[in-house]
């Protein structure tokens, strides 16, 4: 009932536990009697953390070591089951081998962190024996293909159960010839087909185009059903005449339905990672460092101030809700000079900057105007194979690539050339974009080059690109080291004739023997990967066809230009559904770290690369792994590598011939291997920000938690930046974290330049952020010929409570990106939104942060109207500039009181002689400018 809601104060609910715990005050005795002097100092104040975590039931700590003193009697999964449910083993002796192998690691492990200080000796084993789980299957209903070694006798078999199906599995897969013969032929000869779709629309259609009609027998007593079902993959039985085919066999995929959210999170702002000690800038006081934020006593009302602290002693409290009048100090590792208030240095530097960023601008449009004035593709609408090849697609794509796929398709719709640059986190889905870019292009029947950076990306995007092309008639090739060089003869021959339709390829297609038929469209991928020479080789061809770049961390100068809003930026963030952050770990290396690691990963099933990016050692690394880990296969894969010996390593590590592939840093850009789930990088501090970033997106491609092991050598001291890099990519654990990467890897190596090197300064100067903001206000003021006035920040600062409380909102870092994202809504509809999502996430919002809206409301009015300032100062409160005549004195102060002064641009209001509360106040002078029309243009004019 609302009677006994209202008595409630608060309710904390907390996650589950893994474990229903029996009697936490005698498992904590009982754990409290173990003999802990061998715990290394450090652990033992982590042993007490962990009692008390099990004594108030805190789910934050994993307690499976614990089970045996927390479960009145531990069961196995079996047992959980019903009796009469039927139990089926596939292979009784590889369960038999696997469950060996898992209790010997398990103890092995034990034993380590016994000898290492870091568990107790004696504590009981926590897991079930290999011998008590194929006891709790003798007590059930259970199917054996196979026998365990020593079998018992009344152990059920499949021979026992008079049970066998010998079945084989499909092996067409999605080439749509092969699989619709195949029909005709089973027809022919009164097989029974079922067709198990989930797209049973498309299906019906492509059997009606060749006269197959499902749901009807034929004369031979074959029938041919269609179910919706997500069943797969399909099989064969010959002797019962039997097949089930799925959209695995038809498609080569089986599409993936996703459940969308109901509220797309926005992304976070620089500022959400600001921490006290990092550098800012403010646009009107300039470069200051960020000392946390602080509760001040306003008039008797508590509000949060950032505090900015300039040169010498000088410091602002800047109100939360004009947090976006900041930005972070980005500027490739340059040591600011903070600015001194008062003096003139600010202005002078904006200055400065401001003429050179002109002349830039005016360089950039030139360049940017000639390639617009050529002449490209334009290409047709979509037709109905584009339709069908994106309904083949097997998930539901996220609504960033839908946004980014309109954008590419709508560039290549009209008449100039496109210069796209695709931005997205690794496995986010920009090889789609791509592929449908290409197959538009085709269908429009010009050719497609896609550049990739290394052989072994150019050999995955032929196989993908080959794999969902298959059921239309598009010629995919590749070129690259990997093929001979009469292979290489054949393409570009085929190539200049117009007969290769999409060519996948190294920098090998950017040489002078590689002529295109009716070439229309250039993919880039992976862009930062190809030099300053490549890049000269890919402007000639930008003059004229649309020109595509991907790439999840981009180099500062692309990235600068595409924030310019110079090239046409597409921006993918949404992580793909059941996408886990990936877990990374920055140690000194070990051997009983790099067993363990690969001893879990191998123990789920999955496999690891370990990355040593050295050719002439890379033979006695992988020994070193194999005689570390013995139950490990081990394969070796390198640049340096002979062509067809580096393809057949790939194909055998996919097809999980071996557990663990040691390799160079071929693996960095776009191989994708789901299975792949665990990755070693070996002196880590060798690699830069962004590609250790790239080396960690090779794993995490599935729903798979996966483990990120950065390791350097533990007797050598680490240089500044190498200490900057590990602890950049170890902080940057977020899902579409990539973006982030990028700007912080300007604070590391440096921003570069747009188009010379004198740019450098200038950003220091100002920053990064404020620098691109400069930039793109004069390519707009140089196309539109007139300046553009930057219109001048609302201040909001009144003497009322207007805070988020850290017991509403959690923690610092929550609350700055709430306050910036308040602060910087433009109008009353993202307001409603804002507070629509801290309803939802945190609950019912106090008056304080009511509060704040109210205040983010009237600062919204106030801009709409030109006002500029209504701020408390000495107990009167001014709202300025206003269009005094207008206004009438008198009926303010028969609201208000007498404490109301109109002068010709402003209104005073005297606090104490109000009669109403100050918000009300200034809601009631905005309200009386709305309406007589005394607005800042009038009082300009």
């Amino acid at each position: 009932s609302q009677r006994s809601i209202d008595r409630v104060n608060q309710a904390v609910i907390r996650p589950p536990l893994e474990h229903a715990l029996v009697d936490r005050e005698a498992a904590v005795r009982k754990i409290r009697e173990l003999d802990t002097s061998n715990l290394r100092d450090e652990v033992r104040d982590e042993w007490e953390r962990v009692i008390q975590s099990i004594e108030f039931a805190d789910p934050s700590i994993a307690l499976d070591v614990f089970s045996p003193y927390l479960l009145e009697r531990p069961t196995p999964l079996l047992d959980h089951l019903p009796v009469r449910h039927l139990v089926i083993v596939i292979e009784p002796e590889a369960v038999r081998l696997a469950l060996d192998q898992f209790a010997a690691q398990a103890e092995e492990l034990r034993t380590n962190l016994e000898q290492s200080g870091e568990l107790p000796a004696g504590l009981p084993y926590p897991y079930f024996t290999g011998e008590s789980i194929i006891g709790a299957l003798q007590r059930r209903r259970a199917i054996m293909f196979g026998d365990f070694e020593n079998p018992d006798d009344d152990l059920p078999s499949s021979q026992d159960e008079g049970l066998g199906f010998d079945h084989a599995p499909l092996t067409f897969t999605g080439n749509a010839e092969d699989w619709i013969e195949q029909l005709r032929d089973w027809w022919r000869n009164g097989w029974q087909i079922r067709i198990a779709t989930e797209q049973s629309e498309r299906v019906r259609e492509l059997l009606a185009d060749h006269d197959l009609s499902p749901s009807r027998e034929s004369e031979s007593g074959a029938r041919l059903d269609i179910v919706h079902s997500p069943v797969q993959p399909g099989w064969t039985h010959p002797d019962a005449r039997l097949a089930l085919v799925t959209d695995r066999e038809l498609f080569g995929y089986r599409r993936q339905v996703r459940m969308r959210s109901r509220r797309k999170r926005p992304q976070p702002g620089l500022l959400e990672s600001l921490n006290p000690g990092d550098y800012v800038v403010h646009v009107e006081h300039g470069i200051a460092r960020y000392d946390g934020l602080t509760t001040l006593d306003s008039t008797g009302a508590d509000r949060e101030y950032l505090i900015l602290q300039y040169a010498g002693t000088d410091r602002i409290y800047l109100p939360v809700d004009q947090i976006d009048r900041i930005t972070r100090y980005e500027s490739g590792g340059v040591e600011p000079k903070l600015t001194r208030l008062g003096s003139p240095e600010w202005s002078r530097a904006k200055q400065r900057v401001r003429q050179s960023v002109r002349e830039l601008a005016f360089e950039l449009l030139q360049l940017y105007a000639a390639r617009e004035a050529n002449a490209g593709v334009q290409f047709p609408p979509d037709t109905s194979w584009d339709i069908e090849l994106e309904e083949s697609f097997p998930f539901d794509e996220t609504p960033d690539q839908l946004t980014a796929i309109q954008a590419v398709k709508g560039d290549m719709e009209t008449a100039q050339p496109m210069d796209r640059l695709v931005c997205g986190d690794v496995g986010y889905g920009k090889t789609e974009v791509a592929l449908r870019a290409a197959f538009k292009t085709v269908n429009a029947g010009y050719q497609v080059a896609v550049l990739v950076p290394t052989t072994i990306l150019a050999l995955q995007h032929f196989y993908n690109f080959r794999e969902r092309l298959a059921p239309f008639p598009v010629h995919v090739s590749m070129l690259s080291r990997l093929r001979s060089k009469a292979e290489q003869r054949e393409i570009l021959k085929a190539a200049a004739n117009g007969n290769v339709d999409i060519l996948i390829g190294t920098h090998r297609l950017l040489q002078k023997d590689v002529q295109f038929g009716n070439l229309g469209l250039v993919v880039i991928d992976e862009e930062q990967r190809f030099g300053v020479a490549h890049k000269e080789q890919l402007k000639r061809l930008r003059a004229n066809v649309d020109v595509l770049t991907m790439t999840a961390t981009p180099i500062p100068r692309t990235l600068h230009m595409a924030l310019s809003g110079i090239r046409d930026l597409s921006v993918i963030n949404t992580p793909p559904r059941d996408r886990i952050p990936i877990r990374t770990f920055v140690s000194p290396t070990s051997d009983h770290l790099i067993r363990e690691a690969i001893l879990r990963e191998i123990g789920r099933g999955g496999q690891i690369y370990f990355v040593h990016n050295r050719v002439q050692s890379i033979h006695q690394v992988a020994a070193k792994v194999a005689e570390l880990v013995p139950e490990a296969r081990v394969g070796i894969g390198h640049g340096q590598m002979a062509e067809d010996e580096l393809e057949a390593v790939m194909l055998s590590f996919v097809q999980h011939e071996f557990d663990v592939l040691v390799c160079t840093t071929i693996i960095e850009s776009g191989v994708d291997i789901p299975n792949t789930n665990t990755i070693i990088i070996d002196q880590a501090q060798n690699f830069g920000l962004t590609q250790l970033y790239q080396l960690r997106g090779r794993i995490g491609r599935s729903h798979q938690r996966a483990y990120a092991y950065l390791v350097y050598p533990g007797n050598r001291a680490l240089s500044a930046e190498a200490q900057a890099r590990l602890e950049a990519i170890q902080e940057a654990t977020d899902l579409g974290a990539g973006f982030q990467i990028a700007l912080r890897d300007l604070e590391i190596r440096g921003a570069g330049n747009v188009l010379g090197a004198e740019q450098s300064g200038h950003i220091a100067a100002v920053g990064f952020d404020l620098y691109t903001r400069m930039l793109a206000t004069a390519v707009e003021e140089i196309k539109q010929g007139r300046p553009i006035e930057e219109p001048e920040a609302v201040s909001v600062d009144l003497p009322i409570a207007a805070v988020i409380p850290p017991e509403y909102a959690g923690d610092e870092e929550t609350r700055i990106e709430l306050y910036q994202r308040i602060s910087s809504a433009q109008s009353f509809g993202q307001l409603r939104d804002l507070q629509a999502e801290l309803l939802d996430r945190f609950g019912v919002l106090p008056e304080p942060v009511q509060t704040l809206f109210e205040l983010a409301r009237l600062r919204v009015r106030a801009s709409n109207l030109g006002i500029t300032s209504i701020v408390e100062r000495d107990g009167e409160i001014y709202v300025k500039p206003v269009l005094g005549s207008r206004l009438s004195q008198s009926a303010l102060r028969k609201d208000l009181g007498d404490g109301v002064y109109v002068t010709p641009n402003q209104v005073r209001m005297v606090l104490n002689l109000l009669e109403a509360a100050p918000l009300d106040c200034a809601k009631r002078v905005v309200s009386e400018v709305e309406e007589s029309g005394a607005t800042v243009l009038d009082a300009a004019s």
